[in-house]
């Protein structure tokens, strides 16, 4: 199960991809992650948001074994 959110450039970006992951992984039933990824998800885009300054693309996803795996990608 993947999902994606695409954001653009701007600093608002990154509290919104925030709430995108902790939503989801509350979703999944993964509470105990949701603190680490959210922290993670911050760093992430915040880099984008600074030094790609492109369009910005976020993807969850999460395997049968529960494994979870978060993905940035910027120009």
């Amino acid at each position: 199960m993947t999902e994606i959110l695409e954001l653009p450039p701007q600093a608002a970006s990154v509290s919104a991809g925030r709430r995108f992951v902790t939503g989801c992984l509350r979703g999944w039933g993964l509470d105990g992650l949701v603190e680490t990824a959210a922290l993670l998800t911050s760093e992430l885009l915040t880099n984008s948001v600074l030094h790609a300054r492109t369009d910005i693309s976020l993807s969850l996803g999460r395997d049968a074994q529960g494994c979870v795996e978060i993905s940035v990608r910027d120009g």
